[in-house]
């Protein structure tokens, strides 16, 4: 799936330059350190393609486990999505409600984990990271203002497939499946978003 992804995201970018496009970024995302940019082709009054982009910085303290004392440690998440819109009833074209569907990249890494042995008090150091691939599905509506700026609300689910999971260092004391029994490997997609976008290009009511 990781290959068809990127041949989806070459053949959007090769489509018509005269086809409308916006811009958007996710107001929602700024306030949980959810930082997101969107590119998005109306191509036609009914339907759009686009791609969005998502990176989060955070950091997180684990639980005690397995008698050993975990410290905080940096964690960041980048996403990238190729989605498809279909807009039902739009007035001036790519607007209004609509459902859709997404494929998505995505990959995680949860590193400058510390914790001390309880027996010997030596701190160990390790990381941990994994890429994943899926589908998903998405609804919402699209609001324009008086000008080219617009609101939207978009709800959606996904079902993500990891691949590719490294633990370095002390990490394969742990071993895989922790991360899984702990959610630190998303096996789901969960989106809520109110972004806020601007269109390039002629506008219908124009």
């Amino acid at each position: 799936m990781k290959k068809y992804f990127f041949i989806l995201i070459l053949a959007i970018f090769s489509l018509p330059s005269f086809a409308q496009f916006e811009i958007k970024t996710d107001a929602l995302g700024i306030i949980y350190k959810n930082y997101g940019l969107g590119y998005e082709i109306i191509l036609n009054e009914n339907v759009s393609v686009s791609l969005y982009s998502k990176i989060i910085f955070d950091n997180f303290v684990l639980q005690e486990t397995r008698g050993l004392k975990y410290t905080e440690h940096d964690f960041i998440s980048i996403k990238s999505m190729a989605e498809f819109k279909y807009f039902f009833n739009p007035k001036i074209g790519g607007d209004g409600a609509f459902i859709g569907g997404y494929m998505l990249y995505k990959a995680e890494e949860f590193s400058d984990l510390v914790y001390k042995n309880p027996i010997n008090g030596r701190p160990y150091n390790y990381r941990m990271d994994y890429e994943g691939h899926g589908l998903g599905f998405i609804t919402g509506y699209k609001h324009f203002t008086e000008s080219r700026f617009y609101l939207e609300g978009l709800v959606g689910i996904g079902r993500i497939t990891p691949f590719h999971i490294t633990n370095a260092g002390a990490g394969a004391y742990l071993g895989e499946n922790y991360f899984y029994e702990n959610n630190y490997i998303s096996l789901w997609d969960i989106r809520l978003e109110l972004c806020i976008g601007f269109r390039i290009g002629k506008m219908n009511r124009e």
